[in-house]
């Protein structure tokens, strides 16, 4: 297994954000089941923070998709990793608009993009784990679409 994790910015327009997340994560599940891939997408305050995990190659084919994207624009990868397990084998896809129902603390993102230009390793498992956690905890409401 193999696990991605990148920090972009959204060149969506405001206005289309929600519309254009649902078509996102709907023709990503399809292709995801296909290529064994399963993943969570994040969106506030005009970035997208996801985690990919799959097949290293069906993950790597995926990214290089995404870097194409012009819904995207200066994507920086901050994990990049073998691991043991799926961190979240239930999601072919899934997005969540931090937006909409909570802060997440946008220095920690950046952080989080800065740690590989710093030399340093996160690990993957780790981070995942702890991403889960937090998006589990009961006073975060999240709006799933998918």
């Amino acid at each position: 297994m193999h696990l991605i994790g990148y920090m972009s910015e959204s060149r969506i327009p405001e206005d289309e954000i929600d519309q254009t997340l649902e078509t996102i994560v709907s023709e990503a599940q399809l292709r995801n089941i296909a290529d064994g891939i399963t993943g969570i997408l994040l969106l506030q305050q005009g970035h997208f923070i996801q985690l990919i995990e799959g097949y290293q190659t069906s993950v790597r084919d995926l990214t290089e998709r995404i870097a194409r994207d012009p819904r995207h624009g200066n994507m920086h990868v901050f994990l990049d990793q073998q691991v043991l397990n799926r961190t979240c084998p239930e999601w072919s896809m899934i997005s969540i608009n931090l937006d909409k129902k909570t802060s997440l603390d946008h220095i920690l993102l950046e952080h989080i993009g800065d740690i590989q230009k710093r030399s340093m390793t996160v690990e993957a498992n780790g981070f995942a784990h702890t991403l889960r956690d937090f998006l589990a905890l009961p006073e975060l409401s999240v709006e799933l679409f998918g």
